[in-house]
């Protein structure tokens, strides 16, 4: 038997190559998930491994070297799989291998012929597994087709608000790499699989619209986890679909660069939208849990834990937000970074310069949230009605909250968990694991000591379709944007899909209008006093959306229906003009918290040549910047150079707005 050395060299050689195949390193990763590939691939490498060993060593003639051995196993190979089972009479190789073996090999040859077929075929089948579903997408042209460019938790969990929603539209997750590293990208796969979504390695400028959606909507949603990659494809995308009208482009991002690219860009029809997650999570919460509900004796002290993004917003929303007919707001900020309030000053200068006389204030603390400092402040301020823990360790947010609610049990006098005021905890949790647990540990606590905490900002809150496609407050933006161009009950359909268009490609307007919106409620809070009462139970009356009767209660406020007929006319009057300077107060709160500044004069009167505008959004320069008393002479200025505008009466009219948009916006959710 002097062949069996290189026998058994190459048995060991057909093991070796097959677990290579199978187990190793990063061809297992690639085929582990497709039994014929992996099959075709082990079977193959094992045989010709096994054979340029017996070729190699095995032949009683002189080998005639490494590269002629390696030539004939792999014509054996081929010839062994078309079973062509002969390999050995190329050699004589009798005498070195016993004929048992041989006979067994041939057996194993004519099998591996046997399965060649099927092993072929369902390659073939895996190499074209992306095929049918491309087809399949080429080929769709009715119904609703979003793309999202990425599959992460953020995309899965919108895809599947979707999916329930509108259960008959396409749904692709794009750059969806083949090999799943993480146990997370298995579990979106799965998810993604689950609700009957395509999923492709293409990328968003690769991967065409179907030939037959010319009509239908598309929408592109770009939730990358870098928003600079989201801004890159935004703008490969905008210069792709340009002029396509049924085609949208929502771009995640909260950088300023995408606003200023938002407004700017050129569309021609084509929508383009920003979806900004720290300020869409904070006008949630302040639209849900309203911030006058933690006013204590007409004062409202807010404190935000944390100088993050939704930190940040937090507190920029809350100086025009907490803005009432008796209320203005005292913002407490606690960070451990020295550098918190220099960013804040540089954003908004004007809130942060006391000498300029907003009706807001905002105080910074640098603090720990896990020091002794922090709790020795929390003793110093009791008057706190509203909190917003917003910390980007949302574990420590919850401790921090907890500790929070501690401190105020501590200085209450009585028994805790008694009806005296108490501040309202709202604190930050994002991860569905930890929201879900925060909730649990929240609403299961016990009736002699609840905890009263607020969670919010969870990421199945923020990415639903309707966020996306049209919130309530952001179709009673739209109605107000409506009203203020004109196009509010125009019977033109081009007027209505122009200011939809207007609305949705301008940063600004979208955002000021979704301000108007929100402080609405507040408005209504105001002018309503009945509806302060704790009898009326607030937080269940304030957690929805204004209810009809509320709407009715409004609009016979503003007519002075309660008032006796000889005072009705001059009282209705004086309560329009008292809610309009509310509303300009809210206003310039809103615009300094976005970083503008009031114009002079005489730069008005520098770039109205060249913008033909009283505005100038590249210096963030307003005259409209000042006081209720002053906007007349500001009006009279405008007039002279040319565009006679009325500051106060837009003011007025927006009131007189709010009964009507809020019953079309009823209507049009319906």
């Amino acid at each position: 038997m002097s062949g069996m050395p290189e026998l058994v060299l190459s048995i060991l050689c057909f093991a070796a190559g097959l677990l290579w195949c199978l187990f190793s390193g990063p061809v297992s990763r690639k085929l582990h998930k497709n039994a014929p590939l992996s099959a075709v691939h082990g079977l193959t490498i094992g045989t010709a491994a096994a054979l340029f060993s017996l070729y190699l060593m095995g032949s009683e003639e002189p080998a005639s070297g490494p590269l002629d051995a390696a030539f004939t196993a792999i014509l054996g190979t081929l010839r062994a799989i078309t079973g062509e089972n002969t390999v050995f009479e190329t050699r004589s190789m009798a005498g070195a291998i016993p004929q048992g073996w041989i006979w067994a090999f041939n057996i194993y040859t004519a099998l591996l012929h046997l399965l060649a077929y099927a092993l072929v075929f369902g390659l073939i089948l895996s190499l074209l597994k992306n095929f049918f579903p491309k087809l399949q997408y080429l080929l769709f042209s009715r119904g609703r087709l979003c793309i999202l460019s990425e599959l992460n938790e953020r995309a899965i969990l919108l895809a599947e608000d979707l999916r329930r929603q509108h259960p008959k539209a396409v749904l692709v997750f794009l750059c969806v790499k083949e090999d799943n590293e993480t146990e997370a990208q298995r579990q979106w796969a799965a998810r993604a699989k689950a609700i009957r979504a395509y999923c492709f390695s293409d990328d968003e400028t690769a991967l065409p619209i179907p030939p037959g959606c010319r009509r239908s909507r598309v929408d592109f949603i770009l939730l990358e986890e870098g928003e600079n990659e989201n801004l890159r494809c935004a703008l490969e995308l905008t210069e792709q679909y340009r002029g396509r009208s049924n085609v949208r482009i929502t771009l995640a991002s909260s950088q300023p660069e995408a606003e200023a690219f938002v407004d700017s860009a050129e569309k021609d029809g084509l929508s383009l939208r920003l979806l900004h997650e720290a300020r869409t999570t904070i006008f949630r919460l302040y639209d849900t849990m309203p911030l006058f509900l933690g006013a204590k004796e007409d004062r409202l002290e807010i404190l935000v834990v944390g100088m993050g993004k939704v930190g940040l917003e937090a507190v920029r929303t809350a100086c025009w937000c907490g803005q009432t007919a008796d209320l203005r707001p005292v913002i407490h900020v606690v960070d451990r970074d020295p550098l918190a309030a220099d960013r804040f000053a540089r954003l908004c200068p004007e809130l942060a310069d006391s000498s300029t006389g907003t009706d807001c204030r905002v105080c910074f603390y640098q603090l720990d949230a896990e020091s002794c400092g922090f709790s020795d402040f929390l003793r110093t301020h009791t008057g706190i009605g509203y909190v917003v823990c917003a910390l980007e360790d949302e574990s420590l947010n919850l401790r921090t909250a907890m500790e929070i609610r501690r401190c105020f049990e501590e200085l209450r006098p009585g028994i805790p968990g008694s009806d005296l005021p108490c501040p309202i905890i709202n604190v930050l949790l994002r991860d569905p694991f930890l929201s879900r647990t925060g909730r649990e540990l929240i609403f299961a606590s016990r009736p002699e000591y609840p905890l009263r905490l607020n969670p919010f900002g969870s990421l199945q809150e923020i990415y639903t379709w309707e966020n996306i496609s049209g919130s309530y407050l952001e179709t009673m933006a739209f109605g107000f944007h409506q009203y203020y161009d004109g196009s509010l009950n125009s019977s033109d359909p081009e007027a209505s899909r122009q200011s939809r268009l207007d609305f949705e490609n301008s940063a600004y307007n979208r955002r000021s209008s979704m301000a108007l919106a929100l402080h609405c409620k507040y408005k209504l809070y105001s002018a309503l006093p009945c509806w302060q009462e704790p009898s009326r139970s607030p937080l269940k009356t304030w957690s929805g959306h204004p209810s009809r009767a509320l709407r009715e209660a409004f609009a016979a406020y503003l007519r002075g229906e309660d008032l006796p007929s000889d005072k009705k006319a001059q009282g209705a009057a004086d309560r329009l003009e008292e809610l309009a300077r509310l509303e300009h107060r809210r206003w310039n709160a809103f615009m300094q918290a976005d970083g503008w500044r009031a114009a002079s004069p005489e730069q008005l009167r520098s770039y109205w040549p060249v913008l033909h505008n009283h505005r100038s959004m590249l210096a963030r320069l307003h005259p409209c910047l000042v006081p209720w008393e002053q906007l007349p002479e500001v009006s009279a200025l405008c007039a002279e150079l040319g565009s006679p505008k009325d500051f106060p009466q837009s003011d007025r009219n927006m009131i007189q707005a709010i009964p009507l948009v809020l019953q079309l916006t009823e209507q049009a959710k319906k």
